[in-house]
């Protein structure tokens, strides 16, 4: 059943705590608390919700606040709550009018939050959060200037095109094991005996069948504890795994699949598929000597994950889900999230597209590295009026001498403002989880990844009162230290004669 409070927020002169005083209305989070959409969030959160059954669900304000905290901070799920208990800035940002010493939910709900909000519904509200802080930017910049501006979304299609826009992909890495093929077929071998222990538990099998488990697990020990592991060893050893493997398949598969069903759990039964699946793709890679096959799996409890190769100094290949993002004004969005490689050229009209979604016109510019200048690219740019950074395909033209220097310049500018999107992946992975996704299923790794993004621009909006802060302090100090330096009289130091 759907909760929702007033999503007016009172001044935090008025927020009541247990103790004497009051707090200071110049934090961080007072300030972001005026500047986030909560009602918008409301709305778009309470669609998920049933409206007239059910249990009274937590506040939206109070799930999403909880998350945003946790992924600006870095907690833990049960250190995100208890924090939340002990700092009052933290409650006003959720929406609470007095201090409470009790806990807003339990930590295990965040799991089912996220999978409840998921990317699309998390993006909605990264753009309403954007275009908020672009009205306010707006706003203020008119009070200034005296000369209101007219707004993205009021412009018609006549209009010229306007803003840059940067893109770039990258890999948010997921939390396994690296893996290898002797390991997995290893873990698989340990499952599928449990799943035949429970099958003659239930009844399944007049005798229990044999599984070789500890001979299997001397085998695997044997190789596994060697330094150094010869290509040869590694295959005898994979395929005797597979051997031992497909004998305890062949015993699953006697009993029926109805029976499979309802003996087993769902994740067991699913477990199960994936084994089955695994077994096909290795015994194809150990019959051809390859080390390729398609939809490769890498992790048996995280069945979506797939190896992206990338070919970074740190790691050749990183292990999650590839995600195209853009850069507009400082801020980040998500634009397509995947789980397996796929060339990132191809969702450059898309990008396009959706920046004129989100501001009206399209883009005076796009600037990507090279993968992105394809010729079905270049065309589409071209027709719509949009200028691509990057160098043009065939050989050099001949220009005069000033234009080439400006050309060159232009192109040099333009390449060092591409930094501005590996900047936001470094930040993103450094200090906002994107460099490590803990989430375990494919929709609340999508929902992490996704709170990732959301996170970098209200950290962004933070820093920019952080900075305005600091600067009307110093200029405050600097005023100060010129009155109290008027006020001093000169002093004259005679030398003392020695």
């Amino acid at each position: 059943m759907v909760n929702i409070d007033n999503p007016k927020q009172i001044p935090i002169e008025q927020f009541v705590l247990p103790f004497s005083g009051k707090m200071s209305s110049n934090n961080r989070w007072a300030k972001i608390t005026m500047i986030m959409p909560w009602e918008e969030i409301n709305k778009l959160y309470s669609k998920k919700l049933c409206k007239d059954f059910g249990r009274l669900s937590i506040k939206p304000r109070v799930a999403i606040g909880a998350l945003i905290i946790k992924q600006y901070k870095q907690f833990s799920d049960e250190e995100t709550i208890e924090m939340i208990q002990e700092n009052p800035y933290y409650q006003y940002f959720l929406g609470y009018t007095s201090y409470t010493y009790e806990p807003c939910f339990d930590p295990s709900l965040f799991v089912y939050i996220r999978r409840r909000l998921g990317a699309k519904l998390l993006g909605q509200i990264n753009e309403i959060f954007v275009q908020r802080v672009q009205e306010i930017a707006e706003a203020e910049r008119s009070e200034k200037d005296r000369q209101p501006k007219p707004r993205s979304k009021d412009r018609n299609k006549d209009n010229p095109n306007q803003g840059k826009l940067i893109l770039d992909a990258t890999v948010a890495p997921s939390n396994i094991k690296h893996p290898t093929d002797l390991d997995l077929l290893n873990q698989s071998r340990k499952i599928s005996e449990d799943l035949i222990d429970q099958l003659w538990q239930a009844g399944q099998y007049l005798d229990k069948p044999r599984t070789y488990r500890q001979i299997a697990r001397k085998e695997y020990l044997s190789i596994a504890k060697r330094r150094k592991k010869s290509g040869k060893i590694i295959h005898k050893g994979i395929g005797k795994q597979l051997s031992y493997l497909r004998r305890n398949l062949s015993q699953i598969e006697k009993v029926p699949d109805t029976e499979l069903r309802e003996i087993l759990t769902s994740k067991g039964y699913n477990r199960l598929l994936v084994i089955q699946k695994l077994v096909e793709q290795q015994q194809e890679m150990y019959q051809s000597g390859e080390h390729r096959v398609t939809d490769r799996i890498v992790s048996i409890h995280q069945p979506q994950i797939r190896p992206i190769v990338r070919g970074k100094a740190r790691a050749a290949t990183e292990f999650g889900a590839k995600i195209s993002v853009s850069v507009v004004h400082g801020y980040s969005f998500l634009d397509h999230l995947r789980w397996d490689a796929y060339n990132e050229s191809q969702d450059l009209i898309a990008q396009v597209n959706k920046y004129r979604r989100r501001f009206g016109h399209y883009p005076e510019v796009v600037i990507g590295d090279g993968v992105y200048g394809s010729r079905e690219n270049r065309q589409y740019l071209k027709e719509k009026g949009i200028r691509f950074s990057g160098k043009p395909l065939g050989r050099p033209k001949k220009e005069d001498e000033d234009n080439s220097v400006l050309s060159r310049k232009r192109h040099y500018q333009e390449s060092c403002e591409r930094n501005q999107v590996e900047g936001k992946f470094g930040e993103g992975k450094r200090c906002y989880g994107l460099g490590l996704v803990m989430a375990k299923t494919a929709e609340t790794s999508e929902s992490w990844i996704a709170m990732s993004i959301l996170t970098l621009n209200i950290a962004k909006v933070m820093r920019q009162y952080f900075y305005a802060l600091i600067n009307l302090i110093k200029n405050w100090i600097g005023k100060n230290h010129l009155r109290q330096m008027s006020d001093i009289k000169p002093v004259i130091i005679c030398p003392v004669k020695t």
